[in-house]
């Protein structure tokens, strides 16, 4: 199962966002994103980092998980993919340090100041945005310099990792966690 990035940004959110009991919060009924089900609900980004991910940890190794982008792309072009997918680790490394800095704000925020836990929420979606913005920036850069056929065939990859992905969203997430398609 994929862990998307916004799980661990929700889990920081402050607790007036997830508190129900509170007036003008959301439940925290979770939604169920499936991707085997209906693999055209995994937004773009969520589908480009599991797959930059899985190149990650398959990074310099043959595996049933990259053995066929290995002999589709040409050397420099899997190399390419290679560097990229450790990049991407380092961005995801970065927006959730960048998230971790705002702790000592989720410990001050007041549950009841709706305004206050509202304006860290969204600054939690703001680097959350940034880091799927990036993410998608990656995508093009990595698109940009393949040949058509090797494009084809990474993209095809990636639509069918979508089919492996399971992502639990919260309900009054779930705009966000589409979100920047």
């Amino acid at each position: 199962m994929m862990t998307c990035l916004c799980a661990l940004l929700l889990a920081m959110s402050p607790p007036a966002q997830r508190s129900p009991a509170l007036p003008g919060t959301a439940s925290q009924d979770l939604i169920v994103i499936d991707g085997h089900k209906d693999p055209s609900k995994i937004p773009e980004w969520a589908a480009w980092e599991d797959g930059f991910a899985t190149i990650d940890a398959w990074m310099g190794r043959d595996s049933g998980f990259n053995h066929e982008l290995r002999e589709a792309l040409t050397a420099d072009e899997f190399s390419l993919l290679e560097r990229e997918a450790v990049a991407q680790a380092t961005r995801r490394a970065e927006a959730i340090r960048e998230t971790e800095q705002l702790r000592p704000d989720l410990a001050t925020v007041d549950p009841k100041d709706v305004a206050a836990a509202n304006r860290l929420r969204d600054r939690i979606h703001a680097i959350d945005l940034k880091y799927r913005r990036a993410t998608l920036t990656a995508r093009d850069r990595v698109l940009q310099s393949l040949s058509p056929g090797s494009q084809a065939v990474l993209q095809a990859w990636i639509e069918r990792g979508k089919a492996t992905m399971i992502c639990e969203v919260p309900r009054s997430e779930l705009a966000h966690w589409r979100s920047p398609e």
